[in-house]
């Protein structure tokens, strides 16, 4: 089955509409569910695509593998009867026919299902909006993409997707109850904004004069999220939010390095080995950065699917409630700005989901009975490890271990982040070409007074990246104070 329809039409609402009919039956372990993307996926209560089949970055070449994925795989999979797999826009072709393969070979394993049905007869719902963010990096890769390919598994996982001839579509707009944004977004989405729209979008321009006045150092606008499209933006915001939060609480900043090691023999590395190791993208080391910014109060993402009791996604942001330093710690003297230098990550993170956690039952009798106080709704974090390869002048090649905590700020993120989220207050900084995108439904909630109508704090919605580039004939800035 196909559930589709645009931002605000209630399909987060309708899957936790059939979360909770399988709970009056007391069927919900017969229910999965995930999403493209782990703040999607933290949305909805599941899990990554990626996570919940045992998939790797790399194309599915073997059913083989580890005995712990292999364990996944029969946890998530076996006794399961309905899957939604959420924000399907970004779903493409090669993964959807891993998913079905996984599937039915852990189903035939466990002596399930019938091997001749897609998914082994699994009930497949996928839900989204087909003109929000294709596959991230792979645009020609989409479900209804008509590229030609001759990759098999292209071409299995579109024929699978056209088996999904059952379609739900969900048109009445819940979220936004203005009768003119709603136009106007219905329009925008198949490109047939009127002049009208575009001075109305254009009114909404910080420099325009007929921009309502906004005040970003008073609440809700003071605390609003960034969403960029580029990451050196984010990342400049973060660290300015971050030292702002600081100066306002008085909470102490930390920066922390990664522990960095030879993975083969344990010994620290050389300076010339971390000369060459500095040069890595966090790409290459597998998204633990060498250094990272912290603190108390600080608002906070996790940017890789962490194996903690709280089952926290890539993609959950959070608050940072306390942080426990290495035994290994030498006492350090704080820089000109306040901030303390970590030599090694800190011991343990406290860390409070945003609309709570999902620790265990068995998790939490455990800490209560070996005198852990750790106040409900609160995750503990520890230092992720990763190992990776960098080579070195001569050519030679070392595998490095790294420590770090796979955290960034949550002041600010990039717009494919903020995919599957309903965000009240944003600011928006765009720097693209306007014929680079498609016309995206709208993902962001923003509260603005509307001059001239007699009331404050209504509600609108707009895709703002979207909408503002398509207001101009070339580059789109703005500039925020």
């Amino acid at each position: 089955m196909l559930v589709i329809g645009q931002g605000g039409t209630g399909k987060s609402v309708l899957i936790d509409a059939i979360t909770e009919t399988f709970i009056y039956h007391r069927e919900l372990s017969a229910l999965a569910k995930c999403a493209t993307s782990g703040v999607a996926a933290t949305h909805i209560g599941g899990s990554t695509v990626h996570n919940w089949a045992g998939l790797g970055i790399q194309r599915l070449k073997t059913m083989s593998g580890s005995k712990a994925i292999v364990a996944r795989r029969k946890r998530n999979i076996l006794k399961k009867k309905c899957l939604i797999i959420d924000e399907m826009s970004m779903l493409y072709d090669t993964l959807l026919a891993d998913i079905a393969k996984v599937v039915a070979h852990t189903k035939k394993a466990g002596q399930e299902g019938n091997e001749h049905l897609p998914f082994a007869g699994l009930n497949v719902i996928l839900m989204g909006d087909f003109h929000q963010f294709p596959p991230v990096g792979k645009p020609y890769s989409a479900l209804y993409s008509r590229q030609n390919t001759k990759d098999p598994d292209a071409l299995q996982g579109r024929a699978l997707y056209r088996q999904f001839d059952n379609v739900v579509w969900l048109q009445e707009q819940i979220r936004v109850k203005d009768e003119v944004w709603t136009g106007i977004l219905s329009r925008l989405r198949i490109g047939r904004c009127t002049e009208e729209d575009i001075r109305t979008i254009r009114g909404l321009i910080l420099n325009s004069r007929d921009c309502p006045q906004t005040d970003f150092t008073c609440l809700p606008w003071s605390e609003a999220v960034l969403v960029t499209t580029r990451h050196t933006v984010r990342e400049a915001w973060n660290a300015a939010r971050l030292k702002q939060h600081c100066r306002k609480t008085g909470n102490r900043r930390y920066i922390v390095s990664s522990e960095d090691y030879n993975f083969r023999t344990g010994a620290p590395l050389t300076n010339n080995v971390r000369l060459e190791v500095a040069k890595l993208n966090e790409r290459k080391t597998k998204t633990l950065s060498d250094r990272i910014e912290i603190a108390i109060g600080m608002k906070a993402m996790i940017v890789v699917n962490l194996s903690t009791e709280g089952d926290v996604a890539n993609g959950t942001r959070g608050t940072i409630t306390a942080i426990i330093l290495d035994p290994r710690e030498q006492r350090s003297e704080p820089d000109e700005e306040g901030a303390i230098r970590l030599m090694y990550p800190p011991a343990m993170i406290l860390f409070e989901p945003d609309g709570g956690s999902q620790i265990s039952s068995a998790f939490v009798d455990a800490r209560v009975q070996h005198g852990i106080n750790i106040p409900k709704g609160q995750i503990p974090l520890t230092p992720c490890a990763t190992n990776f390869t960098v080579t070195m002048p001569d050519g030679s090649k070392l595998s490095i271990g790294r420590r770090q905590y796979a955290l960034t700020g949550g002041y600010a993120f990039t717009d494919i982040k903020s995919q599957g989220q309903t965000i009240e207050y944003i600011r928006k900084r765009a720097f693209s070409f306007c014929f680079l995108f498609p016309p995206f439904s709208p993902f962001t909630q923003k509260r603005m007074e509307k001059e001239g109508k007699g009331s404050k704090d209504s509600e609108v919605s707009f895709c703002s990246l979207f909408i503002l580039l398509l207001a101009f004939p070339s580059f789109c800035f703005l500039f925020f104070p």
